[in-house]
């Protein structure tokens, strides 16, 4: 959450700018305006924590606009991929004079898809800093997406044919997001009017309820039981009509 705050009047509840150096007293003055994000949600009576480092994610990146780090997530272990992907992101940050983080999942992704997740950062920050100048004290400038809209942002490719869409307000929301995001693709994007629902018709309900249950069943006939304790997982292996 990205919101605008004035310092010493912090309306509803008070909150914490995270510590800096030198002390934010030498960087802040009382009563001035700030845009923040909520880095930490407040527990009982403790506010808030926020941060002025603004940070945006998307599905393979972390856009960082006031800052020139260039990073690799940890859990990239091969080396020759992470100079791949710093190096692919390189040549972005000089262009928009931002830092990125490459989250785990960008690992093995094209160098189309990572341009992709920097055009819609892009677009998401020059959004937020649009609102900003006139933004009263408390107004939210960006949040994360519905699931919906991150759905959409995340999986939407050009090997996807159509979006259905049954709630009409979903709809209404896809569409703003991607004339918005994604203009490429708002025409891809259709309300779905039926009287059946959507995960009936294309037995969607039917593949949960395969997925959730403890029961995987083999070509060979047999089965596996798979249960969790608090203790550990087990797996029972039964043969069933195998011979």
């Amino acid at each position: 959450l990205v919101a605008a705050l004035q310092t010493g009047a912090v309306a509803g509840r008070a909150a914490f700018l995270a510590p800096a150096t030198p002390p934010i007293s030498e960087l802040v003055r009382e009563g001035q305006e700030l845009v923040v994000q909520v880095i930490k949600d407040p527990i009982g009576s403790k506010g808030a924590r926020l941060t002025t480092q603004i940070s945006i994610p998307s599905r393979y990146l972390v856009l960082l606009p006031h800052s020139r780090t260039l990073g690799v997530s940890v859990r990239i272990e091969d080396d020759a991929e992470r100079a791949r992907l710093k190096a692919l992101i390189q040549a972005h940050s000089e262009r928009t004079g931002c830092g990125y983080i490459v989250r785990t999942n960008a690992e093995g992704q094209s160098e189309q898809a990572l341009a992709e997740d920097v055009d819609y950062l892009d677009k998401a920050w020059a959004q937020l800093r649009q609102l900003a100048p006139a933004a009263r004290v408390g107004t939210c400038l960006y949040e994360d997406l519905s699931l919906p809209l991150r759905t959409l942002r995340d999986l939407m490719r050009v090997n996807i044919e159509k979006v259905r869409i049954d709630s009409r307000e979903s709809f209404d929301r896809a569409v703003a997001f991607a004339q918005t995001f994604m203009p490429a693709q708002v025409e891809r994007i259709e309300h779905y009017p039926g009287e059946r629902p959507l995960f009936d018709l294309y037995g969607v309900e039917d593949e949960i309820q395969k997925a959730l249950t403890n029961q995987v069943p083999l070509k060979s006939g047999g089965y596996l039981i798979i249960d969790q304790t608090e203790a550990m997982t087990t797996v029972d292996v039964n043969t069933g009509g195998y011979l």
